[in-house]
Parts: structure tokens; sequence; C-alpha cells
């Protein structure tokens, strides 16, 4: 354990979130490998893909760019605002709605070629990928309700307003 910092290591990264990193990336890999083996031309499984990146480029950008906001004041509480709530919705939709969708679809598919291991492969894949998702909506959410339900408004120029 010394090669990886001890506790320090530990505490910038916790066990439990590690560990839920190695299963997500697993899952991910499982699921692509064969499905790239057998059902490459699938529109399905290329949306599914597209809407899981996407879903992430969205929420890796809004925080980034959330981390650079100033939320005590109007304009920066109002960015905040708009980025949580395209955030909430990008992630809510291609993580949660059409996630749901798509994987019935090429469930639906998998077993419709006549493929029983990969399907029970894919119901294991999109069922461990749809935890990940709804802990990801839930997350998304919760940033939705603390900037946009939650945070006050700033009163700007109060001082301004008291001198006059």
């Amino acid at each position: 354990m010394a090669g990886f910092e001890g506790q320090a290591g530990r505490d910038i990264n916790p066990p439990m979130l590690v560990f839920f990193a190695v299963c997500h990336h697993t899952m991910g890999v499982s699921m692509i490998l064969p499905m790239n083996v057998y059902f490459r031309d699938s529109r399905d499984y290329h949306e599914l893909v597209f809407l899981l990146q996407f879903g992430a480029v969205i929420s890796f950008y809004a925080q980034a760019y959330g981390f650079t906001l100033d939320v005590t004041t109007r304009a920066g509480l109002r960015s905040m605002r708009r980025a949580v709530a395209w955030t909430f919705v990008s992630v809510l939709w291609g993580r949660g709605i059409r996630y749901v969708i798509i994987g019935t679809r090429l469930l639906a598919t998998i077993q419709g070629a006549g493929r029983p291991t990969l399907w029970k492969l894919g119901v294991v894949g999109l069922s461990g990928m749809g935890i990940f998702n709804f802990v990801v909506i839930v997350d998304t959410a919760r940033k939705l309700w603390k900037f946009c339900v939650r945070t006050p408004m700033p009163i700007e120029n109060a001082r301004v307003a008291k001198d006059s």
C-alpha cells in the first residue's frame, strides 16, 4: 500500500470510488467488445454509445465551467443555473429515458438474433450501467436543486443603493 501513498492516497481516491470506477469500466468494455463483433451495424448500438459519451462530455464540461463561476454574483449564479439545467436535461434524456428505450430494443435485437449468452451478458451490462446512470442522474438532480431551488439570487449593489 505504500506505493499508493497510504492513507493520503485513500483520502484522494476512496476505495469505494475506485471499486465503482473499475466496475463501471469493466461493464463498458464487456458490453462493447461483443457488440462490436456481432452488432457493429446496429443503429441502436451506435446511438446508445453516443448518448453515454455525449452525457459524459456535457457533465464534465458543465462541471469544469461551473468551477470558473462566482455564484455569489447574479451573473455567476444565472450561468450556473443554466449549466446545471442543461446538464440535468441531457443526462436525464441520454442516461435515463432514452437509455431504457434503446437498451430494451438492443436486448430484443440480440434475443431475436438467437444469442442467449450475449443476451444474458447484455442484461447484466445494461443493468449495471443503468445503476451507474441512476447515480449520475441523482447527482445532477441534487446539483439542480442546490443551485436552482435552494440558493437564492444574491442581492448585488446593496451598498451602492444604500449610499445613494
